[in-house]
C-alpha cells in the first residue's frame, strides 16, 4: 500500500490488534500456569508467617491464637492445614478437606520436608479424583526439624473460567476492532491531510505552478513544512517571474539587430559578383543559416513567453485536421526529403473535422512531425494516425521508428531547452522550444497529450481535439 493514508490506518489497526493478541495470551494461553503460580507464592507466604510462630512455641502445644490463625487461613484459602509431628504424627488439623482423620499426606512423599526443604506440587486428591495443590514447610527450632505444616487446597476450574473469559474477550475483540477501525480511518486522514496537503503543493511546484498557499495551521514539523512550502512557492513565482521578463526583453532586443543582420548579408549576397559570390558563398550562407537559426530561436522564445504570460488567445473555427495534415506534410517534405523520411497519412475515421485554433494546430504539427524526421533513421517511416475515441474527440498520433527516448529524459520532453539528441550533432535539431510550445498549444485547447518511447524503438506523441458540434 503505497499511501500514506493507508499505511497510518493499518498501522493503527495492526497496533490494537497486537494488543488484544497480547491480552488474549496471557488471559487464556498463560491463565492457568499463571494463576497456579500465583496461588502457590499466596499459600507459602501465608504458610511461612504461621511457621514463624509455631517456631516460637511448643508444636506440642500450640497457643489459641495461632490456632485462630490458623483457622482463618483454612478458611480464606480453602484450605486443609495439617500440622505433624517429626513422628508424623496430626497435631492439629483444619478446613473441612477430608476430615481431621483423614491423613491425606500419606499417599504424598513428604520426607524432604523433614530435611529442610520446602516442598510444593500438584497432584489429585485419591479419594475423589479432584486436583489439588500440596504445600509442605519444615517447623524448625534452633535448627532441629520439630514437624511441618502441610497445606492442600484444591485447584478451582480454570478451564470454565476460561472459557468464560474467552467468550467475553472475543466480544471486546469485535467491538474493539470496530471501534479502532473507525478511529483508525479518522485519525489517519487527520494526520495524513497536512502530509497529502503538502505533496499536492509539492508536485503543483514542480510543474511549474507558483500560486500554491498552503494553510496548514498546525505548529508542529508539518505546519513549519508547510510554512516552508509557502514560501519556496513565492520566491520560485519572482523568480520565475523575472526569468519570463527577462527572456521576453531579451527577445525584443535581439529579434531587430537579427532581422538588419539577416538583411545585410542577403543584400550583401545580392551585390557580389559571379567570382566574388563563387568564393565567398559558403561564408555567406553560413552567416544566413545562423542567423536564420537565430531568428527562429528568437521568435519561439517570444512566443512561448507571451503564452505563459496569459497572451495566448485561440481563435477557435471548425475544420479538417486531416487536410491540415496533408499540408504540413507538403511543408516539410523539403526536410523528410533531405532525411530520406517517408510520412504516411494514416485515416481511421472518415469525419475528421474538429474545433481549434488551426494556426496553433499547424503549429503543433509541423513541430511534432519536424522532430520526428530528426529522430528517424535513414530510409525510415513516419505515420501521423487519426482516430476517434471516447467523449467525442479524435486523437491524433505522431509516430517515428527512430532513435527513441531513454526512461530517465522522457519526463524532460516538455521542458523548455531540451533536446533528445544531447549530442546536438544535427544542425536542423530544432531549438529546444519546439515542445515547450507545443505543450502550452494543448493545455488552451484543453487537449489530452502525451508521449509514449522506448530507447531504439521509436516515439509516438498523441494529442485530442473536440470535434465540430453539431
Amino acid at each position: 500500500m503505497k499511501s500514506i493514508l493507508g499505511k497510518l490506518w493499518i498501522g493503527i489497526i495492526l497496533l490494537v490488534i497486537i494488543i488484544l493478541g497480547i491480552v488474549w495470551l496471557f488471559q487464556v494461553v498463560f491463565l492457568n500456569e499463571f494463576y497456579l503460580n500465583q496461588r502457590v507464592n499466596d499459600l507459602t507466604d501465608n504458610g511461612n508467617k504461621l511457621v514463624k510462630l509455631m517456631e516460637k512455641e511448643d508444636i506440642n502445644n500450640i497457643r489459641q491464637s495461632t490456632i485462630e490463625d490458623i483457622q482463618y487461613f483454612s478458611q480464606q484459602y480453602n484450605s486443609k492445614i495439617d500440622v505433624i509431628d517429626k513422628d508424623k504424627n496430626i497435631v492439629l488439623s483444619s478446613g473441612t478437606m477430608g476430615g481431621p482423620g483423614m491423613r491425606m499426606f500419606s499417599h504424598f512423599d513428604i520426607s524432604q520436608v523433614f530435611t529442610g526443604q520446602k516442598i510444593s506440587f500438584q497432584s489429585v486428591r485419591p479419594r475423589f479424583g479432584t486436583p489439588v495443590i500440596f504445600i509442605g514447610i519444615p517447623i524448625s527450632t534452633n535448627n532441629n526439624i520439630q514437624g511441618a505444616l502441610l497445606i492442600t487446597t484444591p485447584i478451582a476450574p480454570i478451564k470454565e473460567a476460561s472459557k468464560v473469559l474467552q467468550a467475553q474477550l472475543s466480544i471486546i475483540t469485535i467491538i474493539s476492532v470496530a471501534i479502532a477501525t473507525l478511529l483508525a480511518f479518522f485519525l489517519s486522514r487527520i494526520f495524513a491531510k497536512p502530509i497529502l496537503d503538502v505533496d499536492q503543493a509539492a508536485r503543483r511546484i514542480a510543474n511549474g505552478d507558483y500560486s500554491v498557499n498552503l494553510n496548514i495551521k498546525s505548529k508542529d514539523e508539518v505546519g513549519r513544512l508547510g510554512k516552508t512550502i509557502n514560501e519556496l512557492s513565492m520566491q520560485l513565482g519572482k523568480v520565475d517571474a523575472l526569468r519570463k521578463e527577462f527572456i521576453s526583453n531579451i527577445s525584443h532586443e535581439l529579434k531587430t539587430p537579427l532581422s538588419v543582420i539577416k538583411g545585410y548579408a542577403e543584400l550583401l549576397s545580392d551585390n557580389l559578383s559571379e567570382d566574388e559570390r563563387k568564393k565567398n558563398k559558403q561564408n555567406i550562407d553560413i552567416i544566413l543559416d545562423e542567423t536564420s537559426r537565430i531568428d527562429k530561436m528568437v521568435k519561439d522564445m517570444l512566443l512561448l513567453s507571451q503564452m505563459e504570460a496569459g497572451f495566448n488567445e485561440l481563435n477557435i473555427s471548425d475544420f479538417d485536421i486531416s487536410h491540415l495534415a496533408e499540408e504540413v506534410i507538403k511543408k516539410v517534405s523539403i526536410l523528410a526529403d533531405r532525411y530520406k523520411v517517408k510520412i504516411n497519412l494514416i485515416k481511421k475515421t472518415q469525419d475528421n473535422i474538429v474545433k481549434g485554433d488551426r494556426e496553433k494546430i499547424n503549429q503543433v504539427l509541423i513541430n511534432l512531425v519536424s522532430n520526428a524526421i530528426y529522430h528517424s533513421h535513414p530510409d525510415g517511416v513516419i505515420g501521423i494516425y487519426f482516430e476517434s475515441i471516447i467523449d467525442n474527440e479524435i486523437k491524433i498520433s505522431i509516430r517515428d521508428y527512430g532513435e527513441g527516448i531513454s526512461e530517465e529524459d522522457i519526463k524532460y520532453v516538455w521542458d523548455r531547452f531540451y533536446k533528445a539528441d544531447k549530442s546536438r550533432k544535427r544542425k536542423e535539431s530544432g531549438t529546444g522550444l519546439g515542445m515547450s510550445i507545443v505543450k502550452n498549444i494543448l493545455e488552451a485547447h484543453k487537449s489530452v497529450y502525451g508521449i509514449q518511447s522506448k530507447a531504439g524503438e521509436g516515439t509516438t506523441v498523441y494529442f485530442s481535439l473536440k470535434r465540430e458540434v453539431e
